[in-house]
């Protein structure tokens, strides 16, 4: 599978083949490597020799070039008419300039809605509900990733375009291009499809063209493309032979143009029973528990060459003193004026919860340390509240946070909601108090025993919010015989001008 990548001009190489162009494609006729056809109002160039291979349903022998749904019905007929006139002209330079035309012609259209300016920041996803869910619908591997990273690879909130039961084709026509309108751009995609696409030999080819087409769109906003596997699917009878069809296409494209790859299937495998889902990552032998999703974050950040290829992200802004005036929290490093070792100035304990202010050198002023008993049952979350919010604007949420779990029995509940279901939320409240306008959850445990990270994430205020409560450490999951801790340290609460992320 070849993909035709727009790039800055570089130095002259060696003369390489041409593109022959062969006007529509017929079923009789015998087509060599470098061959050019149209076929429904798309451009195809032949990857291999064949005969009767129809070029939109076989991915091995002909490349998508130009799909016809980039191009309007003028840029078709205008792509068409150069082709058919290049397979008719004898002359080898009216050939040449004839598919250069074709080519320059085609790029031209695909690329000129594509221009977006802006700074580029995080990575988002494109997918299905694989890659868009963890069992609580709080989480997903993407936001895992992020985290864990320290947001090397930053957070967009709200960008997790990928929509369950969705098809590369459905994400080619309506989640790419809500990434394309992002202001700033990420700096990367993960076009997460497929798991829609391996019933048949036609659907696999379909859906890779459409996953060949996002690539090239994205190149061409300047967007890094990371490539996605299938996982497995044991649970699904005669599944294995379309996942591994598909994902073969997908290593041939990662080996071919070295994309960043995120090898879901391999992450996800039964060690034991490779065509299955490990039995604690998943709930119904397809989709991910929260620790599955943190499972895989985990497995691509210890991947040497994923962060080798990936594109990053500079350090998020952490607050670094109490009167720091960026921070609409006043006592973001969590000091206790009375001089307490439990709590700091403005926590409020939840009922059963045990706090300690825990400085060792880990980060700048204190940790908060919430801690839920052994064998307890369920907690709320504790608090932290303040006001001086302004509907509309943009907030940028940030802080140290880490978990300490470690005699959690995971695989049973907790392996699906997570040991805190509720690590870390904000609560939009109206002025009085009286009223939650909503709520965002920024973070639950699921990576096992302990995890450590940093929260970053862009916030819209909504209408009629003008106060905050700050939760943190909510947990209803059993299962612990120890206690377990939610640690957070240096949060800030900063007002972003716009654009806003």
């Amino acid at each position: 599978m070849t993909v035709i990548l727009a790039s800055t001009p570089g130095p002259q190489g060696e003369p390489g083949a041409g593109i022959n162009l062969r006007g529509t494609w017929s079923s009789t006729v015998a087509y060599a490597i470098n061959d050019c056809v149209t076929y429904n109002g798309s451009a195809y160039t032949a990857l291999t020799a064949s005969v009767g291979a129809q070029p939109d349903i076989t991915p091995m022998q002909w490349n998508l070039f130009v799909a016809g749904a980039e191009l309007s019905p003028a840029a078709q007929e205008a792509v068409a008419e150069a082709v058919s006139a290049a397979s008719a002209a004898t002359a080898a330079a009216a050939t040449a300039s004839t598919a250069a035309s074709a080519a320059a012609a085609a790029e031209a259209v695909v690329m000129a809605p594509l221009t977006f300016a802006g700074q580029k920041v995080g990575i988002v996803g494109v997918g299905d509900s694989i890659s868009a869910i963890a069992y609580s619908g709080l989480t997903n591997w993407l936001r895992d990733l992020c985290y864990l990273s320290g947001q090397t690879y930053r957070y967009r909130y709200g960008a997790d375009f990928a929509v369950s039961g969705s098809t590369a084709e459905q994400a080619l026509a309506s989640q790419l291009p809500q990434v394309l309108a992002m202001n700033p751009l990420p700096k990367s995609c993960v076009i997460a499809c497929g798991s829609n696409n391996y019933n048949s030999s036609a659907e696999i080819a379909s859906g890779f063209a459409a996953v060949t087409t996002m690539i090239r769109q994205l190149i061409a906003a300047g967007i890094q493309p990371i490539l996605w596997t299938i996982p497995p699917r044991g649970n699904v009878p005669g599944s294995q032979t379309g996942i591994n069809a598909w994902n073969a296409l997908v290593y041939q494209m990662q080996a071919q143009y070295g994309f960043p790859l995120v090898d879901c299937n391999a992450a996800f495998q039964d060690p034991n029973n490779p065509a299955f889902l490990k039995a604690a990552y998943t709930f119904d032998g397809t989709h991910p528990t929260v620790l599955g999703s943190g499972a895989l974050a985990a497995y691509v950040l210890a991947d040497p060459k994923f962060n080798a290829a990936a594109k990053k992200d500079t350090p998020p802004w952490l607050v670094t003193y109490n009167s720091d005036p960026a921070n609409l929290l006043q006592n973001g490093l969590f000091n206790s004026g009375s001089g307490s070792t439990s709590v700091a100035d403005g926590v409020q304990l939840a009922s059963g919860v045990t706090g300690l202010l825990v400085n060792d050198g880990q980060c700048l002023g204190n940790w908060q340390r919430f801690t839920r008993p052994a064998n307890a049952g369920a907690v709320g979350a504790s608090s932290l509240a303040f006001g001086g919010v302004v509907a509309g604007s943009v907030i940028e949420v940030s802080c140290r946070l880490r978990a300490s779990t470690p005699a959690v029995t995971w695989g049973t509940a907790d392996a699906i909601t997570g040991p805190f279901g509720q690590m870390l939320g904000v609560a939009w409240q109206n002025a009085s108090w009286s009223q939650t306008i909503s709520t965002a959850y920024l973070r639950q445990t699921n990576t096992g025993a302990s995890e450590s990270g940093i929260i970053c994430e862009r916030l819209l205020v909504p209408a009629g919010a003008a106060n905050v409560s700050v939760l943190i450490g909510a947990s209803s999951a059993g299962g612990n015989t120890q206690p377990i801790s939610v640690d957070i340290a240096q949060l800030a609460f900063r007002v972003i001008s716009p654009p806003a992320v």
